[in-house]
């Protein structure tokens, strides 16, 4: 009798835990495999040994599992691609079949946000004709599609998350446009080949992060320390390479697209060095030194400096990496940047001059467009004549693009021996891949350059297949420093808004110093709401910018935007007023900000805190009553946070004392007038006492001999504000009468 219930125990526990096959993510329903390769199908199991069948030739194959519960299997696929088919796995108890597999050609598809940027689009900002390509989703029946899901992992993963996709409307809403676009190409082209697209892309990130820590210290030549103290959000070094393309690597792929580089400006010498070995590792990872990899010209922005070169100085790595690296190319988009937005919207010109590049070295198609080069230049005279690679004698001839399609080319300079940089004329060469170009304010010209700005006003060079003059110079001159110009971004409130955005830029114009001042806007927002923020990279900034004495606005800006945008020299913090003096409330998250700001801000940068002012003794703000409603017990708890931050946080280098400043005057004939509605600051006296504190401590000038002041505030009251905010920066931490 025993021996029967303990094997009627047996049976039950066998019942209760049955054999369980566990796939990963990437193989399942609907999948694309690679044609004519040897492809890997793999899992788990808590059984000896798995059988696969796979339909298009019916042969069975046998995996032993092995000591850590791990399976696989090598299949070869028909050549010629097809489907539908099933994939059937057992372990003896359990019985999967995989159906509406497809064997085609398989692409890698990874980046930053432009890679990222679905076709359905973000918040105020769009895809170019997306509505009709979502309403074409049934053209494209052969197309799958496979997000891999964000992961930022320590350690290289097994898997990822995701799920095949079909080409329906909502599947391509939310699929990347440059991924879907190329497929789609591929596709009209071999219309009766399915084509599966694998989407691996994390905005905002820079390339340090998609290659292991490993081959970034073995890439040879960089600034490694830089390389390191690149991140973005929550991703660091290395962790996408492990969350995000490590768990790819059995699924054999064709090739890989990539479209990135608008976060490593900073550090742009580096980029084709870096690339090289992002490319090489993955290379290695799939286990075929072959794979093709091509990449897109980052496009033209003005970055809030349109004239500056820190894009085109990029772009020039980025069309270094065909010379370094074999099977690679570029995908020019001199002609469809944005001049205001980040993330142009004309996502299908990308995705179709990168499958122009796989067409034609990976399929055999001939008679593509091909994206002319600068090849070499020679002097002649007071000219200069340049010579190019796939221009009209490979059939394919210059032309322009622009509104007033005049057979003037645009976008040339030309410099002499004093390398100052002059607009040129320019002249097709008839027949030959040639322009020669000239400018009367150079006569003896040595250098010229082509659409070489971030934001290239003009330049209009195309071939007659539509594709553009990449950016390009002829000399090798170090870019002039744009160090001079202070460059202050303010990551704060309506606190900040009253101290900086109205009369700072003026102090600094009438002392001669170049600037641009910023404030990323949310009002009374915490420390902690901007580290979320950044953590979500979320779109709610009103962002205020100061340049040449105009005061632009946008809405809907993310902090990695923003900081991204210039090389800011100055980066500010500070905590909503009404938790100011509460040091409980600063960190983790003022911790947090500054490596998130280091990621991005060159390596001189300098961290700065703004000390806010107390309240109004009448304020009725309803966080007044943490500080018993008294003011100076509301500026002394300030003091003593601020003072703890400074000490906790060494990376700050710089403090703007707006709060001992306001605290000063309130010591004048003036009284505690400071504050239009006992907390704000006063639109006139007040801010400007304000900007005076900025700009004593960024300048280390006194703003008593700065004669600038609003119209609005007489001279007495003008030398009250310089007063006290010169005696603050002296003695930030006490109160000094004003007399």
């Amino acid at each position: 009798m025993k021996r029967i219930i303990a094997c009627w125990a047996a049976l039950l526990c066998c019942l209760l835990s049955p054999a369980k096959i566990t796939l990963p993510s990437l193989v399942g329903d609907g999948m694309v495999l690679q044609r004519d390769a040897a492809v890997r199908i793999w899992g788990s199991s808590d059984r000896s040994r798995v059988n696969v069948v796979t339909s298009w030739d019916g042969k069975k194959y046998a995996a032993r599992v092995d000591a850590s519960g791990q399976w696989c299997i090598e299949a070869r696929t028909p050549v010629s691609g097809g489907g539908p088919y099933t994939v059937t796995l057992s372990d003896g108890d359990e019985r999967i079949l995989l159906r509406d597999v497809l064997v085609g050609e398989v692409w890698i598809c990874s980046g930053q946000s432009n890679m990222e940027m679905p076709l359905g689009g973000w918040e105020h900002q769009r895809v170019e004709n997306a509505l009709e390509t979502i309403l074409d989703a049934g053209s494209t029946p052969l197309v799958r599609m496979f997000t891999v899901a964000r992961n930022n992992a320590d350690t290289p993963q097994e898997d990822c998350q995701g799920s095949w996709k079909t080409s329906t409307p909502d599947a391509l809403k939310s699929f990347s446009a440059t991924a879907y676009h190329f497929g789609k190409t591929l596709s009209r082209f071999m219309p009766e080949m399915p084509i599966g697209l694998i989407a691996t892309d994390w905005g905002g990130t820079p390339i340090e992060a998609w290659l292991s820590v490993d081959a970034l210290e073995k890439t040879p030549g960089i600034d490694l320390a830089l390389s390191k103290s690149l991140y973005w959000d929550v991703v660091h070094t290395g962790q996408l390479f492990n969350g995000m393309i490590y768990p790819l690597r059995k699924y054999a792929a064709r090739g890989f697209i990539w479209y990135q580089g608008e976060a490593n400006l900073v550090n742009a010498p580096d980029y084709a060095a870096l690339t090289v070995s992002m490319v090489n590792e993955w290379r290695a990872l799939w286990g075929n030194p072959d794979m093709p990899y091509y990449l897109v010209q980052i496009a033209p922005y003005n970055y809030d400096d349109p004239d500056g070169t820190g894009l085109p100085l990029l772009v020039e790595q980025q069309y270094r990496i065909p010379e370094l690296l074999p099977r690679s190319g570029v995908a020019a988009t001199t002609d469809i940047g944005h001049r205001d937005c980040i993330h142009p919207p004309f996502k299908k010109e990308v995705g179709e001059r990168l499958a122009y590049l796989a067409l034609a070295n990976d399929y055999g198609f001939d008679g593509l467009p091909v994206t002319p080069r600068y090849k070499e230049v020679e002097k002649e005279g007071s000219s200069l004549r340049l010579h190019f690679v796939n221009g009209p004698s490979a059939g394919d001839g210059f032309r322009i693009h622009g509104s007033q399609r005049k057979l003037e080319l645009g976008g040339f300079e030309i410099a002499g021996t004093d390398r100052r940089w002059h607009p040129a004329s320019a002249q097709i060469v008839w027949g030959k891949s040639e322009i020669l170009v000239s400018s009367p304010e150079v006569s003896d010209p040595v250098a010229a350059r082509y659409a070489f700005h971030n934001w290239p006003e003009g330049a209009n060079v195309l071939t007659d297949n539509g594709l553009p003059l990449p950016m390009f110079r002829t000399d090798d001159w170090a870019p002039s420093s744009k160090r001079d110009t202070l460059r202050i971004l303010a990551i704060g409130n309506s606190f900040s808004e009253d101290a900086i955005e109205n009369n700072l830029w003026e102090l600094l114009n009438e002392a001669g110093i170049p600037s641009v001042v910023a404030n990323l806007y949310i009002g009374g927002c915490t420390l902690e709401r901007h580290y979320r923020n950044s953590v979500a990279d979320a779109p709610e900034y009103r962002y205020r910018k100061v340049v040449d004495g105009k005061k632009l606005e946008r809405y809907g800006v993310t902090l990695s935007e923003a900081l991204a945008e210039e090389e800011w020299t100055h980066v500010s913090f500070q905590q909503a007023s009404g938790v100011s003096g509460l040091y409980a409330t600063y960190d983790p998250y003022l911790k947090e900000l500054i490596k998130y700001v280091k990621g991005f801000v060159p390596g001189d940068a300098t961290l700065l805190f703004h000390q806010t002012w107390a309240y109004s003794a009448d304020a009725s703000h309803p966080e007044f009553p943490a500080y018993g409603r008294d003011q100076m017990n509301m500026y002394q708890c300030i003091l003593g946070a601020v003072t703890s931050a400074l000490k906790d946080h060494p990376e700050i280098t710089l403090l703007v004392p707006s709060g001992t400043a306001i605290q000063n005057a309130r010591t004048s004939s003036l009284g505690d007038t400071f504050n239009r509605d006992g907390y704000h600051l006063d639109y006139q006296y007040g801010r400007f006492t304000a900007a005076c504190t900025w700009f004593a401590a960024l300048t280390g000038l006194r703003a008593s001999d700065n004669p600038w002041k609003p119209e609005s505030v007489d001279d007495s009251t003008a030398a009250i504000c310089r007063q006290a905010a010169d005696q603050a920066v002296a003695c930030p931490f006490g109160v000094t009468p004003v007399e």
